[in-house]
């Protein structure tokens, strides 16, 4: 009976089923919606269920190539619908990995196209959800160039080279022509993918290394340029 009432006992015996290999893991998922254990919101999402309808995940075939932005639509019995841009092709039977935010973190999914209507993906539900980083918004670390400048200033701009990005902040080689420190504001510019420029606005929150990296926080930032920052942190990197 407690199984059936209590998420969290149905969670841990879940879990012992798919470690056994006794259950598939998307028909432990289509019980959980039928239970309606799919409002886990105060939790880590242990399964694809909980990724709420209207929420941004990113789709990336798992052989590489950029990810694409996706909305997650009402949940089916066996899978969840994610739209696509029309003019993204994603095979039947194609393996993909998937990205969601909560805040929680950022957490990834290996799934299967099962169907797709137009620009509408059917993917495999499944319970084995994977932490990527416990952050708000994931970082990864790449060396990009970067002009920064003090915001709302009309100065030039310094170029110097990102350590890390993500989604809400960034890690930069502090420049010497321009030595930043905690509560400095400034605005950069760098290119994301397909050349595309983007510009942020954020806050030096500390310096390390002896005052030679600058951490910062996005303090303005439009989503457009989040989504494209997340499509550029989320695709493979280059050998």
């Amino acid at each position: 009976y407690l199984l059936l009432e209590n998420e969290w006992m149905f969670y841990c015996c879940a879990q012992k089923l798919i470690k056994a290999d006794e259950a598939p893991s998307d028909a432990i998922a289509a019980l959980r919606l039928r239970l309606g254990f799919d409002q886990s919101r105060e939790r880590a999402p242990a399964s694809t269920v909980h990724h709420p309808e209207a929420s941004t995940g990113f789709v990336r075939r798992v052989k590489g190539e950029h990810p694409v932005r996706g909305r997650v639509m009402s949940h089916e019995t066996h899978a969840f619908r994610v739209v696509i841009p029309p003019d993204e092709h994603f095979r039947i039977g194609s393996e993909v990995d998937v990205f969601y935010q909560s805040h929680a973190g950022i957490f990834q999914v290996h799934t299967t196209v099962v169907n797709r209507e137009d620009n509408v993906l059917h993917l495999r539900h499944s319970e084995s959800l994977t932490r990527y980083q416990k952050r708000t918004y994931f970082r990864r670390r790449m060396h990009l160039p970067v002009l920064v400048r003090r915001a709302y200033t009309e100065e030039a701009a310094v170029e110097t080279v990102l350590e890390d990005l993500g989604g809400g902040g960034a890690s930069m080689r502090n420049p010497p022509e321009l030595p930043l420190a905690a509560g400095d504001r400034v605005e950069l510019r760098f290119v994301g993918k397909d050349t595309e420029r983007l510009q942020v606005v954020g806050e030096v929150v500390r310096t390390s290394r002896n005052g030679g990296i600058a951490h910062l926080r996005f303090t303005s930032i439009r989503e457009p340029v989040r989504d494209k920052i997340f499509q550029a942190i989320f695709a493979p990197q280059s050998r």
